[in-house]
């Protein structure tokens, strides 16, 4: 296991169970999904050997930022997903502009490697406070268009995206 962090296979089961939660009106969710600019480049200029040290970076870097109860899943090539039970939006934002700048700061390997990530922060908010029927994974795929429009303004920077009610 490269980044000793859960799949997505697994981050989908617990989103759905979080998801649920913050449904029945027990509680909100935020997540967010960085995604690691430019990474190819990396690869291709430095080898994977140089990419996978960067992922592990990275990994580490979102275990130590995030709350204990948060769950942090690798869930594609360089896109990562952090669960954020009970958080609001302050919370989420919070420690999503504290990853991006942290990201952004590191030196990775010999040849210090900079990086920069993309992150999109998604919010659901419980049911008492929205009308709005979005499941899980049509929160996740809210939250990876918002990272696309994310990209496209530019990169290395925190958007967001939040259920609007009916």
């Amino acid at each position: 296991m490269l980044t000793g962090l859960y799949n997505r296979r697994y981050a989908m089961t617990h989103l759905c169970h979080q998801f649920q939660r913050a449904t029945q009106g027990q509680a909100a969710l935020a997540l967010f999904v960085p995604d690691l600019d430019f990474f190819k480049r990396v690869n291709d200029t430095y080898g994977h050997a140089a990419g996978d040290q960067v992922l592990r970076r990275v990994a580490k870097l979102l275990q130590h930022v995030t709350r204990a109860s948060d769950m942090v899943a690798r869930i594609g090539g360089e896109e990562f997903l952090v669960v954020l039970p009970d958080a609001s939006a302050e919370i989420a934002g919070n420690i999503a502009e504290r990853v991006c700048t942290m990201i952004r700061r590191l030196k990775i390997g010999p040849n210090l490697i900079e990086i920069t990530a993309s992150i999109d922060v998604s919010l659901r908010y419980n049911a008492a406070q929205t009308h709005v029927h979005l499941t899980a994974q049509e929160l996740l795929k809210q939250a990876e268009r918002a990272l696309y429009r994310a990209k496209v303004m530019g990169r290395d920077r925190v958007s967001y995206f939040a259920e609007q009610a009916a």
